[in-house]
């Protein structure tokens, strides 16, 4: 399953997650239940399928990256 098949919810834990490192805050950010974000977070970033799409969107940003480095140094020549 890859990230564009995830739910919105999971998705939206996932960018934040990658964005802040804190999976509590990502959690509550992707509206799941505040008293509980904690535990769903863990719950979260122990799921495979959770774990493969952010490998996902991680390799995604790096190649996007490199082609922004890319742009930029051709830019100068």
């Amino acid at each position: 399953m890859s990230y564009q098949e995830l739910d919105s919810q999971q998705q939206t834990f996932i960018d934040r997650y990658l964005a802040t490192l804190d999976p509590t805050t990502s959690a509550i950010d992707a509206k799941y239940n505040r008293q509980e974000a904690g535990k769903i977070a863990m719950d979260l970033l122990s799921n495979n399928i959770i774990k493969e799409a952010i490998k996902e969107r991680r390799t995604g940003e790096e190649k996007q990256f490199e082609f922004e480095q890319i742009n930029q140094i051709k830019s100068y020549y």
